[in-house]
């Protein structure tokens, strides 16, 4: 293999696909506790923040005290269904009492579905509220603070996975046929040093970019994997069929509701 000529480009440290994630709440609310501060190490699953849900809580605590009074309801009307039924055998009383009875045990009994239903939705309305980190990362950036009020979606903390990183530069269109697969990077002005590989990528409308990492082996053009990596993001054929699941979003509360 003939070594590659000289390239100079300048290029940007970023992370990995996937690896980098802007941290936000699906509803808006006041911080009441953001237990997390920048440069702090997090895993998946870990406390970020907390928004203000007594409200909440409170229609929760009266959602639980329902649950018990239809309960009770349903002991009751068991047994007043059981009385009319001896009665009704008994030729003592009608069936429309007895009928009565039972109607009475079901609504009660529906009575309770709802109360439960009730408190689904609102524990997944407070869950809503405690917002977890995502990856395991360091947290780079932190927009808000505590007592801060954010409206949905609205960005709190950035979390990255610091553990790989890589540097991307752009190189000139002219100076593509310099490039080699595999070359490895000198004068590399930056805390990774040299170990760094050239990794060339690109296709035929977008210009080729320059991925560098550290301590990185020689690398094989994406183009023959049937796609290209333009910017960071992995562009290429993927196959699937018509009424394949893409996503699924939190339905918690919905589903309570149904």
């Amino acid at each position: 293999r003939e070594p590659a000529q000289r390239v100079v480009a300048e290029g940007r440290v970023t992370t990995y696909p996937g690896a980098e994630v802007l941290v936000s709440s699906e509803v808006a609310g006041t911080i009441v506790n953001l237990a997390v501060a920048e440069k702090q190490h997090v895993r998946r699953g870990q406390l970020i923040a907390e928004l203000r849900a007594d409200d909440l809580r409170a229609e929760l605590a009266e959602a639980a005290a329902r649950i018990v009074e239809t309960d009770a309801e349903i002991r009751l009307a068991e047994a007043e269904r059981d009385r009319a039924r001896n009665l009704y055998e008994q030729k003592v009383d009608t069936a429309s009492r007895r009928d009565k009875a039972v109607r009475d045990l079901e609504v009660s009994e529906a009575r309770r579905t709802t109360a439960l239903a009730v408190a689904t939705r609102l524990e997944a309305e407070i869950a809503k509220r405690r917002i977890v980190a995502p990856i395991d990362g360091v947290v780079i950036v932190r927009q808000d603070d505590a007592g801060e009020s954010i409206e949905a979606r609205a960005g709190i903390v950035t979390i990255a996975d610091l553990a790989q990183m890589r540097i991307e530069a752009e190189v000139d269109e002219f100076d593509t046929g310099k490039l080699v697969a595999g070359a490895a990077v000198a004068d590399l002005h930056h805390p990774v040093g040299d170990g760094a590989h050239v990794r060339v990528v690109g296709d035929d409308e977008e210009p080729p970019v320059l991925a560098l990492r550290e301590g990185a082996e020689e690398f094989e053009d994406l183009r023959s994997d049937g796609g290209v990596e333009v910017g960071g993001r992995l562009v290429g054929e993927q196959h699937g069929r018509r009424g394949q699941l893409i996503a699924e979003l939190r339905a918690d509360d919905l589903r309570a509701e149904l």
